[in-house]
């Protein structure tokens, strides 16, 4: 008989354990196979603009401003670049100005498609966003990353 409850326990500890692999393990292959953290080609994960400074090699790109999902893209010929603009890049106060369609040239840092501006220079006005180290300006002094002023 005790036997029997041996054998019994064993196969309801197996099948709990099985029980919580599933519910474990089911949502990342879930997360994996829904294209999450991949770019349209799957070439690469979502970059951020700390990423891309600290990584990328300093650059400056003249082309198209293009405004989209409220997110700005710089189009130069065939190459469409995510600028990283941070939280300056979404307050208005900064980018008020800026205009979808209007020629710019950008400083900064790229990888890959992305740029991480330090300047972007259009119609006539300069926007600031990170110094020449790459650090973002409204992080404050040092490597403060998500600081605000």
């Amino acid at each position: 008989m005790n036997s029997i409850r041996k054998v019994f326990n064993r196969k309801k500890i197996a099948a709990g354990m099985a029980a919580a692999l599933v519910l474990f393990a089911l949502p990342a292959v879930l997360f994996a196979s829904s294209g999450q953290g991949t770019f349209n080609d799957g070439s690469s994960a979502e970059l951020d603009g700390r990423t891309v400074a600290d990584k990328g090699s300093r650059v400056t790109v003249s082309g198209t401003l293009l405004y989209k999902d409220s997110e700005w893209y710089l189009q130069s010929g065939d190459n469409v670049y995510d600028l990283h603009l941070g939280l300056y890049g979404h307050d208005e106060n900064m980018t008020g100005t800026m205009n979808a369609g209007e020629s710019a040239k950008v400083e900064g840092f790229m990888l890959e498609n992305h740029i991480a501006p330090v300047s972007i220079v259009s119609g006539g006005e300069t926007y600031n966003f990170r110094d020449k180290s790459g650090n973002p300006l409204w992080a404050g002094k040092g490597v403060r990353r998500n600081a605000v002023k």
